[in-house]
């Protein structure tokens, strides 16, 4: 049994009026009935005691020296009478003040201050940890006694006082003693006895606690009242009374209210916002509740849309589509209907007055609420239209939150929830694993969505879906939105597959920034800032959306209207259907109406699919129909431009100008002047707007090149251009009697070469001019079809393109060009560069040239080029004798054709030919031979290094947990060991030359096709890589070789060489033999399956496949 219920430690004479801890508990003050402060150690020992009353202001008070004077003063609105006014002295002291001293610390410990009373004047004081006084605050007839520190940046000191009028207030001061604002308390007979400061969340709250006369008797009753600040208003949020009266107060460190008043009292709320889900809003301030249509308009808090007034202070509210359910802070519930301009209010039966939580509504006619009596929790429906409560179930626990769901109510309990049909009173528990809710709905998709506010959890269908969340919405059954403590919002798409929500978007946010709703409309999001006002924006996968569904249903005018103002990319009219464009276009263009709105979205249509590329985000989370061909802007401005000319051609004549201004070619402006030139009277209209479009130097080219002077001048006039600067070109113009000349002059002008032609051409007298112009700029090919085939002037220029053709090099077009314009001489000659034998000596004849030296310079440019059998043609031809065609054969390496030759060669020199033979056989063998051996050494030294340095990547790659076969994780040892692939891209320049289009980097662009990708060098990370190259490369040269040996095979044994024959086949054979059964089979080995390549280049992964064609001869088939 406990017998020493307390311990002496010390006596403070006079004893004790007021007593703090400070927050750290290190240090205790005591302010004794005599006027001493005492500042104490944890231990209770002394550090300083002193009178709290003193004459001094403080260290740190500022010092007035008395400067002005009142009769000199400006009085504002007041006037100088008030300068004479006399100010009656206000009561020092209220008359109910009980005189006590009080103490707070401030939240950081580092001050604490003092209200207490001397000479019937209360004063406030600011003290130091050190027991220092800092400051003194400002004296105030009729201060109250309560005392609170308002933490924060602000760090206010909170009191209480009575205005000149009698109403009570609240009052701020600065740390400095200074004041810093008020509000008044909603009813002026309240005596306050405290103030104090709770959390709850984000939220801070001031509560009151105060007295007031009961009505209609002489008895009192404690009131509690819980007031917070948003944008510098204080909106009384809950009115909490007590007829027994309070004992005690205090804000727990779980954000819960604990009152001891006859029974013990716990209160934790949620502040939420109570909104519709379709925009609309109502927040409770004392006996007013508040609400506006954000859908509608944005109207920053404490205004509002509208203002509903009751005749007791609000508790909590529900949203109806034509009313709103009041509970007032008595427990009763109210309906307030508006009829007409004027509400209707309506009690509900006064014996359901009790504690009330968790209103929510479930249609317009019911609502449900849970109230609590004897500890005991009750599930009611409330049927606003009769007017009546009824108990639909009893909870077995306490309820955290509830929602609605299809007729059902879902009430979260600890670990369950329980579902109760609202109709059937049937009910069912089920298990949960989300913590405390603050918050519960469900998507309309059916899944539930809880808030944890404790654990700033996000619940998705019983899954943590955001971690440090601060709030959310749910945007109809498309989208979560999330706040979190990162100061970002956080979008969550939940249509297409409502399982696994993505987050498809997120973005910035002020901090400490909420969420109020969302307009369903137009996809806009109202946030609330700390400080309490009203930002909007407009996420951009919700607005998407919102543009989405309207064009979906054909309010075009609506998507075109978001469009416009979030700035979004007007090609969404055409790439959310391309299929339907077509049909659709028509209904767009009456809904939207407005000509300048049309020529925006025209102005706006690009190449580019914008659903996938700047708004891939959201339509990757759509289906769309996909597009049958590819998007063409010039086709969809001609269809709109035919739709518009259907409907109403003079009225869209601007929308008109716009298709032809978007295109943007010289003939489609050209059409857009003369259409505007068909309309008169709007002329001058349609030609300011052009300008705005287009340039206006290449808008009067355009004008120009119409022919039109008029249309010129009226563009000349409207750019502002000195006359002089085409005054004289139209003089001049105007000097030429023929029209087509007139034309060639200004096209000339204008660089229009092709027209010019086209008009040169019918003038006979100026073909000279139009030759000119022909070579100048190369237009052969045009110019060919404008005379007739045969004609002079078509012979002539026949004959200047092939002197063109000639001088490019081009000797066979060239050859072509002089046949057509009959000069065949030339002709001849071109064919002979070209070395083209039939065609050359064809075009001798039909030009009466001797024959024999032709083909004596065509022989010897064919035996120089090594196309001795074309050149044993000609000389058979040309009837040369049988041991030169021989010889001519012999040189070329023409085994089996020489062979031929031979036996026509007369017998007294045919064994001198047939020495020469065996001689360039048995040369060409030997060096053959050296070759294959040459090749096949390389080939041999490869595979052996090749295997080498696949040991050692090997080796590394188990060592340093490096993949081998991915280059990129190797170090870059040598910089030039890859060549990259921007490396070997090699730019052409194409120039016209009539009707052949030549590459003047021809040999560049061979050169960079022929050089490696990968340089062989020792040592370097792509060595492997390099080696399996040069082996590729092999392996393709192996058919060249084998055309060489059957070449020689058969000249060896025509000439009866069987060994020599023998030797070659056995020798290249076992080089063939060797790659195909071993080389190939180590560079690219087989990979098994699921097993990891040993290549890494795919490219060079591709094992080479030898030729199958039989090269042996069968006759050393027992050798070999």
């Amino acid at each position: 049994m406990w017998t020493n219920p307390y311990e002496m430690i010390g006596d403070i004479f006079g004893g004790v009026s007021s007593v703090a801890w400070s927050p750290d508990l290190e240090l205790l003050v005591v302010v004794s009935t005599n006027g001493q402060l005492l500042l104490m150690r944890e231990n209770f020992s002394t550090i300083i005691e002193q009178p709290v009353e003193t004459e001094s202001l403080g260290e740190k008070s500022a010092i007035t020296v008395g400067w002005g004077k009142k009769e000199t003063q400006f009085h504002g609105s007041e006037g100088k009478r008030a300068a004479t006014v006399v100010t009656v002295q206000k009561k020092p002291i209220s008359e109910f003040d009980d005189r006590k001293p009080n103490v707070i610390w401030r939240n950081d410990g580092q001050y604490f201050a003092t209200n207490t009373v001397h000479n019937d004047v209360r004063t406030i004081r600011i003290w130091s940890r050190d027991g220092v006084l800092q400051y003194t605050a400002e004296t105030i007839p009729e201060l109250h006694g309560a005392l609170a520190w308002w933490w924060g940046d602000e760090n206010l000191i909170v009191s209480v006082d009575t205005s000149p009028k009698a109403e009570r207030r609240i009052i701020f001061y600065e740390t400095n003693g200074l004041r810093h604002g008020q509000f008044t308390l909603p009813e002026n007979t309240l005596r306050v006895k405290e103030v104090c400061q709770g959390t709850l969340g984000v939220v801070r709250v001031l509560t009151v606690y105060c007295s007031k006369q009961v009505e209609g008797s002489n008895s009192q009753e404690d009131v509690l009242l819980l007031f917070t600040m948003n944008n510098y208003h204080w909106y009384l949020k809950q009115t909490l009374s007590f007829p027994e009266g309070v004992r005690a107060f205090l804000w727990d460190s779980r954000e819960r209210l604990r009152v001891m008043a006859a029974r013990f009292h716990s209160y934790r709320w949620s502040f939420q916002v109570d909104a519709t889900g379709e925009g609309r809003v109502a927040s409770i301030d004392a006996k007013q509740t508040l609400v506006t249509d954000f859908d509608k308009f944005v109207i920053p808090p404490p205004m509002a849309q509208r203002a509903i007034t009751v005749n007791r202070h609000i508790n909590s509210i529900v949203l109806l589509k034509s009313a709103i359910l009041l509970q007032l802070d008595d427990g009763s519930l109210v309906v307030n209907e508006a009829e007409g301009n004027k509400p209707v209010t309506c009690n509900l039966p006064d014996v359901h007055r009790t504690s009330w939580s968790h209103l929510t509504r479930v249609s317009d006619e019911l609502a449900v609420g849970v109230t609590c009596s004897k500890d005991i929790y009750k599930l009611h429906k409330i049927v606003i239209s009769e007017r009546k409560v009824i108990e639909a179930a009893i909870l077995p626990k306490v309820p955290e939150c509830l929602t609605i769901y299809k007729g059902n109510v879902f009430v979260k309990l600890k670990n369950e929830i329980l579902s109760c049909n609202i109709y059937s009173h049937d009910s069912e528990l089920s298990p949960s694993n989300m913590g405390h809710l603050e918050s519960l709905q469900y998507t309309p998709q059916g899944i539930k969505v809880g808030f944890d506010s404790t654990e700033r959890c996000l619940y998705y269908d019983e899954i943590v879906l955001c971690h440090k969340s601060t709030s959310f919405v749910i945007h109809e059954d498309t989208f979560i939105l999330v706040t979190t403590n990162d100061n970002t919002l956080k979008c969550y798409s939940i249509f297409g597959n409502p399982k696994t929500p993505e987050c498809c978007d997120t973005r910035n946010l002020e901090a400490g920034s909420l969420l109020v709703t969302s307009a369903p409309t137009d996809g806009r999001v109202i946030l609330q800032m700390p400080r309490g006002n009203i930002e909007t924006i407009y996420p951009r996968p919700l607005m998407l959306h919102a543009i989405q569904s309207h064009l979906m249903t054909e309010r075009f005018d609506e998507a075109f209207r978001l469009m416009k103002v979030n700035r979004i990319n007007m090609n969404l009219f055409y790439d959310y259907d391309p299929s339907s464009f077509d049909t659709k276009i028509e209904i767009i263009v009456r809904k939207l109406k407005n000509v300048n709105d049309l020529n925006l979205m025209i102005m706006d249509l690009q190449q580019e699919d914008v659903t996938q590329t700047m708004y891939a985000g959201y339509y990757s989370l759509v289906e769309l129909p996909k597009a049958q061909k590819m998007k063409n802007v010039d086709k969809i401005c001609d269809r709109i431009r035919e739709t518009l000319a259907k409907v109403d051609e003079e009225r869209f004549l601007l929308s008109i100008i716009t298709c032809y201004a978007k295109k943007n070619t010289i003939s489609d402006l050209e059409v857009a002047l003369l259409t505007a030139k068909r309309f008169e009277v709007r002329f001058d209209e349609a030609l300011k707007y052009l300008i705005l479009l287009v340039d206006i130097n290449r808008l009067m080219d355009v004008a120009l090149g119409t022919y039109d002077f008029k249309i010129f001048l009226n563009v000349a006039q409207h750019s502002k251009k000195d006359p002089k600067e085409y005054l004289a070109l139209l003089k001049e113009l105007k000097s030429y009697k023929n029209e087509n000349y007139r034309k060639v002059k200004t096209d000339m002008y204008l660089k229009r070469y092709d027209r010019a032609l086209l008009h040169l051409a019918k003038c006979p007298d100026h073909f000279g001019e139009c030759l000119e112009l022909v070579i100048k700029e190369r237009l052969f090919t045009k110019a060919h079809s404008l005379f007739p085939q045969g004609s002079q002037e078509a012979n002539a220029l026949w004959n200047a393109h092939g002197d063109y053709l000639l001088t490019k090099k081009r000797y066979k077009d060239a050859a072509i060009a002089y046949m057509q314009a009959k000069a065949y001489q030339n002709a001849c000659q071109c064919f002979e560069r070209a070395v083209d034998t039939d065609l050359c000596l064809a075009a001798a004849k039909l030009a009466d040239l001797p024959a024999e030296p032709i083909a004596k310079r065509l022989i010897l440019a064919l035996t120089t080029g090594k196309k001795c059998l074309e050149a044993s043609k000609i000389m058979e031809r040309f009837s040369y004798p049988a041991e030169e065609i021989c010889m001519t054969l012999i040189s070329g390496s023409c085994w089996k054709a020489a062979f031929c030759w031979l036996l026509e060669v007369p017998d007294d020199r045919q064994e001198y030919i047939k020495a020469q033979l065996r001689e360039h056989l048995l040369s060409s063998t030997e060096d053959l031979k050296e070759n294959i051996a040459t090749v096949a050494e390389k080939f041999s030294s490869s595979v052996a290094r090749l295997k080498v340095v696949r040991e050692e990547k090997a080796k590394r790659a188990a060592a340093n947990c490096i993949n081998f076969l991915d280059d990129t994780d190797l170090p870059m040892s040598e910089a030039g060991s890859v060549i990259s692939g921007a490396s070997r891209t090699c730019s052409s320049h194409t120039t016209r030359s009539g009707s052949v289009t030549t590459i003047q980097s021809n040999r560049q662009l061979r050169k960079a096709n022929r050089k490696p990708k990968y340089i062989l060098k020792q040592g370097s990370p792509f060595e492997d890589l390099a080696i399996v190259q040069e082996c590729a490369q092999l392996v393709k040269n192996v058919p060249y070789l084998i055309e060489q040996v059957v070449s020689l095979l058969t000249g060896l044994q025509l000439l009866f060489l069987m060994d020599e024959a023998a030797s070659l086949q056995s020798f290249f054979g076992s080089y063939f033999n060797t790659v195909k059964d071993k080389y190939i089979l180590e560079v690219w080995p087989e990979t098994p399956n699921g097993g990891v390549e040993v290549i890494s280049d795919e490219e060079l992964r591709i094992r080479p496949v030898l030729p199958v064609e039989r090269f042996a001869s069968a006759i050393f088939s027992e050798r070999w």
